[in-house]
């Protein structure tokens, strides 16, 4: 066990299990960092280099401004291994949605279901 897996405790380390993040636009990085104006600062902790090439992402949309749709497009898996951004498309207002990251590229394992909400009028 590394010192920081230690320091942060072993039920803490790996996939947020409830991740909420929102912003004018959301990037899930590849190793576990995640940027938006407001919400969870991690989805896999601890941050680990490469870590997004063992997990995909899909947003499904649960509300917002009608005609603004996620890109890119909801109920799609995408990889993490590079990262990936999801902004609102379609016109001016807000998208809010589900999340959910899988260990595999069909979405058979679902390790972590949470809500993304982007707005590209920010």
């Amino acid at each position: 066990m590394s010192f920081l897996t230690a320091m942060l405790g072993a039920a803490s380390a790996g996939v947020t299990q409830s991740i909420t993040v929102a912003g004018a636009s959301v990037t899930l990085g590849a190793d576990g960092t995640v940027t938006a104006i407001s919400g969870d600062a991690f989805w896999f902790k601890p941050p680990s280099a490469g870590i997004g090439s063992q997990y995909w992402a899909r947003t499904t949309r649960t509300g917002g401004t009608t005609g603004v749709v996620f890109s890119p497009a909801s109920g799609t898996w995408h990889a993490l291994s590079a990262g990936e951004t999801w902004f609102a498309s379609g016109g001016a207002g807000n998208c809010q949605g589900t999340l959910e990251i899988a260990s595999d590229a069909a979405g058979s394992t679902i390790v972590s279901t949470g809500t993304i909400s982007v707005n590209n009028a920010i």
